[in-house]
């Protein structure tokens, strides 16, 4: 399943998936997509997450061992994959897809990743997560859209600003992206 971020929380009412992937250049809302997650998990049980940094020295069999691995003290447990580069390679790719289609009913895993590019779309890893649970990007928002984002992010924290100050928030935190 795609999601998108405004489509998150309603879904996350419906109840969670066994995994998700969140992907986008916009580390804000990747966060906060991944904290609704995790607390949605808490809320239904998950009192541990194992976290791994995917980098040139992660030993892709480690997933493998987490699956087996039954905790003392957690019913159900988060397995956390930062993937700061969107690629795992081809032995990163075949473990991601085994272990999901293996997953054990007490896990769910999500998956993190910081760099995208559509390629990494039409991947096998990506097509099986799509197929057995959500996928969702996050993109900055565009120079157009960047004042009534601002906006919105101040009225959900409950800060009052007038339009000058949020032309001015623009202006200065405009990535020039479009």
């Amino acid at each position: 399943m795609r999601l998108y971020i405004n489509q998150l929380a309603g879904h996350l009412k419906q109840g969670l998936l066994p995994v998700y992937l969140l992907v986008g250049d916009e580390p804000l809302q990747l966060q906060e997509a991944s904290d609704a997650i995790k607390h949605k998990a808490a809320e239904q049980g998950f009192s541990e997450r194992e976290t791994y940094l995917v980098d040139n020295s992660f030993q892709w069999h480690e997933l493998q061992n987490s699956a087996g691995n039954m905790s003392l003290f957690a019913e159900q447990r988060i397995i956390d994959l930062h993937l700061p580069s969107g690629k795992p390679g081809t032995k990163g790719s075949k473990s991601i897809v085994e272990f999901i289609e293996n997953m054990p009913a007490d896990v769910m895993l999500l998956i993190r990743c910081d760099e995208w590019n559509a390629a990494n779309d039409k991947t096998k890893w990506v097509k099986t997560i799509i197929d057995k649970g959500a996928y969702l990007r996050v993109y900055q928002p565009k120079a157009a859209e960047l004042p009534q984002w601002i906006r919105q992010r101040c009225q959900s924290i409950g800060l009052q600003v007038d339009n000058d100050a949020i032309s001015l928030l623009s202006q200065r935190t405009g990535t020039g992206k479009t």
